[in-house]
């Protein structure tokens, strides 16, 4: 049985500016992941902004567990540490 490791990045946006959140780090990621030919054993995805950008902490978390992940990685800054922290612990 193959079993794909499943990933889910996270980057939750700039606080009163979501159009300013552009998951660049964990895109960078998921690409250097591929091209070192890891597609065969991981699927990497990233959670689409509509959800990062605007939904609350409850959906959030909602979306985050109905992926199931066997891994989450989430892009930390100043303004979102706080929030991720809470987020991923829950």
């Amino acid at each position: 049985m193959n079993h794909k490791t499943s990933c889910l990045l996270v980057q939750l946006p700039v606080p009163n500016n979501p159009s300013l959140n552009t998951p660049l780090a964990a895109g960078y990621l998921k690409a250097y992941a591929y091209a070192q030919g890891l597609a065969g054993v991981a699927e990497i995805e990233l959670l689409p902004r509509r959800l990062a950008d605007y939904a609350g902490d409850a959906l959030l978390v909602d979306q985050i567990v109905a992926h199931q992940p066997d891994v989450l990685g989430v892009s930390l800054y100043t303004w979102n540490s706080e929030r991720s922290w809470i987020l991923s612990s829950g």
